[in-house]
């Protein structure tokens, strides 16, 4: 009996530490086959969250029950790219290291805390198109 209780209670303790059982906002990204896209200059970012509802910034609404939020996408120093995409593929990156950014937006485009940053490294013999 004790036993199940404790395994219980840990099951609950896991629970409760999580963002989404917290109803706080969280994000996770990864490069998706990174050595293989890096050959061909390009990066996949796949993101996961939690706690919020991914829509259009332009689609919000204040009634909803759902945090409604969106990604930021940023490479290198480039422009952010404001989408409720959660995979998003980036072509023709230039040899050598680059810095992806993933953040959690509010509809006013206001980060929500969640953020990201991944590293790809397009290697010198990429010239883009093969």
């Amino acid at each position: 009996m004790f036993a199940i209780r404790s395994t219980l209670l840990a099951a609950l303790v896991c629970l409760l530490a999580s963002p989404a059982a917290a109803g706080k906002p969280g994000l996770t990204a990864k490069l998706v086959d990174e050595k293989a896209n890096s050959i061909h200059a390009s990066a996949v970012v796949q993101v996961e969250v939690v706690g919020v509802e991914l829509i259009d910034p332009a689609l919000a609404t204040t009634s909803s029950q759902a945090i409604q939020a969106h990604l930021h996408y940023r490479v290198d120093a480039g422009p952010v790219i404001a989408t409720p995409v959660a995979k998003l593929a980036f072509h023709d990156l230039a040899a050598g290291p680059h810095r992806i950014e993933v953040v959690l937006a509010d509809s006013n485009h206001e980060p929500l805390g969640p953020r990201e940053v991944l590293e790809v490294t397009i290697p010198a013999k990429s010239s883009g198109h093969e």
